[in-house]
């Protein structure tokens, strides 16, 4: 179920500001694109982000085929390596099985030990001088185990490789701050911290951006369009095509502020305490 302070803000856009963003100077649209931008901004301050390195979409999944789509299209070449576990969640399998079959990338998959924990020792083995891509849940939605991205992200950068992290069921479980953890790519959906559905958050680090690609083209990505050419946006918007979910973005913005009342680790420590619990039952 969704806090009262998160229907009530979708309500009021959809009840007095219906407009679409970045589009119109008359109030409602104005405003509409206020309070769409400061939800990207406190998204921002709770990852420890810059403003332009969160993008929307529609959730996770979208994000991982964001991100497999522009790899397909720029970095990777026949036999090139992408890493992931065993326990990773469809969403971030399936777009890689579908670069391997069109493209002839190679999928290595980190084992599991039988403690449910991944095998560090066999992950380094893994590594090679085609490895490209390493894309790691964070939290397991099945074991609920914790992976250790941070010596993850740090073995990925002694070897030039890029990571990405699905931090769709640990964000709201987890401090995570970019910046710290140092990867590439992140990204989680909003319905799993407390905001709407249909809306999720691709984090894409700064120096990446220029090698990044769209997934979708249209409307608002593109500053001038000719009959023979066009010139992009400025970023975030080059990856926003069409017109956004703008009252689940400004919803998850309001979700992301209530959720941030709340201390974190107290808010883990007690569905632990659940945890184990329910386990002993």
């Amino acid at each position: 179920q969704k806090p009262k302070v998160v229907i009530e803000e979708i309500k009021d856009y959809y009840s007095n500001y219906t407009a679409n963003v970045h589009r119109g100077v008359y109030s409602i649209a104005e405003k509409a694109t206020r309070m769409y931008e400061e939800s990207r901004k406190i998204i921002a301050e709770f990852l420890n982000a810059e403003t332009n390195e969160i993008i929307f979409t529609k959730g996770t999944t979208e994000s991982i085929n964001f991100i497999s789509n522009s790899f397909a299209k720029n970095k990777l070449k026949k036999n090139d390596e992408i890493i992931i576990t065993e326990m990773e969640h469809h969403s971030n399998i399936i777009p890689w099985q579908i670069l391997s079959k069109e493209k002839g990338i190679i999928i290595k998959f980190i084992p599991i030990l039988e403690n449910g924990h991944l095998d560090l020792e066999k992950f380094q083995d893994l590594i090679s001088s085609k490895t490209k891509l390493i894309s790691i849940t964070h939290m397991s939605n099945v074991l609920g185990v914790i992976n250790p991205v941070e010596d993850i992200i740090k073995i990925a950068k002694k070897n030039s490789i890029e990571v990405f992290i699905d931090a769709a069921q640990s964000i709201s479980h987890l401090k995570i701050d970019v910046k710290e953890l140092n990867c590439d790519y992140l990204a989680f959906s909003g319905h799993k911290i407390l905001g709407p559905t249909g809306v999720g958050v691709l984090y894409i680090k700064k120096n990446k951006h220029s090698k990044i690609l769209p997934l979708l083209y249209g409307g608002h990505m593109i500053k001038e369009v000719s009959m023979e050419d066009f010139n992009y946006n400025d970023i975030p918007w080059k990856f926003e095509a069409g017109t956004a979910n703008i009252a689940q973005v400004i919803g998850l913005g309001k979700a992301i502020e209530y959720f941030q009342k709340y201390n974190i680790e107290s808010l883990h420590l007690y569905t632990s305490k659940l945890y184990k619990y329910l386990h002993q039952m």
